[in-house]
Parts: C-alpha cells; structure tokens; sequence
C-alpha cells in the first residue's frame, strides 16, 4: 500500500467523516504500471490532487 501524503505538514490522524475512501488503485500502461496499489482517505472538507505528467 502507497501512503497518501497531503503536504500540509499536519501529520495528526483525522478523526471526522470521510467523504472518499480509495483502495488498491492503479494504473498501468503497455510497459507497466504507472501507479500500482495506491489507497487513500480523504477526510470531509480537505481538498487532494494526484498530479503526473499526463
């Protein structure tokens, strides 16, 4: 499993509602994967991107 990091530097664990719960994501392309096993939490009223080169 990939930890998720949200850069805003608050490492406490959040304890609210979730509005999104992502497991066992991935993305594979002809020559192998570009994102393998990826799983995150995103916490009601945060904001979180994934940003690549496509």
């Amino acid at each position: 499993m990939t930890e998720f990091y949200t850069g805003d530097g608050d490492d406490r664990a959040e304890t609210g509602p979730t509005a999104l719960v992502a497991d066992g994501l991935g993305k594979r392309y002809r020559r192998g994967w570009a994102l393998r096993d990826c799983s995150f939490r995103l916490p009601a009223g945060r904001i979180c991107a994934l940003v690549g080169p496509s």
